[in-house]
């Protein structure tokens, strides 16, 4: 199924963000709550429709969730709308697009729709099971963002204190995110992944790791200024990291 799927639209909102005008029209308390948005192309329209969809999945199911279970997926014919508060009052929503073919069978030219927030919701053969891969596509954003830029919120805190650009950040991490994800080789990782979060260890003996731990100490020793942390493996084998577990298995996958 991973490898039939690519990112339709990728926006994280804050829904306690509000205009800052004196008197704002009911389009602006949407795009207040916008805090990025992907693709750049699409019109404001678009994204307002889609984040009012994204709302009303949030409202609607809260009311039948406990408070740590994930919002459930909404799929229709061409696309699957998955939610997730990845942290406090930020929201992240993906719409991935799939063939018509995956889950129901294909409409004519007149009942085509042009947009994601377009479609229509219509009875499809949407598995239960395929929520785990949906929901772990927006786990695997979050973690490898916060892997490599560290969490959204602080971001959003060095935006408006050192003016780093939040915007190009996201958008270049969401552009090899959608290149990369998808590819057969990843594929096939993540499918056993989701049956297994471990690692596993490469089968050597104390002398070679030593001599592993020799070498990562020499690379920190040359480009101390440049390097924070070293993970070695061998082949599909994992050696050692100087990161921490939830990290070292989010590289390992």
């Amino acid at each position: 199924i991973l490898s039939k799927l690519q990112i339709g639209s990728v926006f994280i909102t804050d829904p306690t963000l509000k205009p800052t005008t004196r008197k704002p029209a009911e389009e602006e308390y949407t795009d207040a709550k916008i805090i990025f948005f992907y693709p750049q192309h699409l019109d404001i329209h678009e994204r307002r429709k889609q984040c009012g969809i994204s709302e009303g999945i949030i409202t609607f199911f809260q009311s039948f969730t406990e408070d740590d279970d994930p919002i459930e997926c909404v799929c229709t014919l061409q696309y699957t709308h998955v939610v997730k508060e990845v942290e406090t009052d930020k929201w992240l929503s993906i719409v991935i697009r799939h063939p018509e073919s995956l889950y129901g069978t294909k409409k004519t030219g007149d009942e085509e729709s042009e947009t994601i927030a377009n479609q229509k919701l219509v009875p499809s053969v949407f598995q239960e099971e395929d929520s785990k891969i949906f929901h772990r596509v927006v786990d695997a954003f979050y973690n490898y963002f916060c892997l490599f830029h560290g969490s959204i919120g602080r971001l959003l805190e060095a935006k408006e204190k050192e003016g780093v650009n939040f915007e190009a950040i996201l958008y270049d991490f969401t552009e090899n995110f959608n290149k990369y994800f998808f590819n057969e080789e990843y594929v096939r990782n993540l499918m056993w992944n989701l049956c297994f979060s471990g690692v596993f260890y490469c089968p050597i003996d104390r002398k070679t790791f030593l001599q592993a731990q020799y070498m990562q100490n020499g690379i920190f020793m040359d480009f101390e200024d440049s390097v924070k942390h070293i993970s070695l493996f061998h082949e599909e084998f994992f050696i050692s990291s100087t990161l921490d577990n939830s990290n070292s298995c989010l590289l390992y996958q």
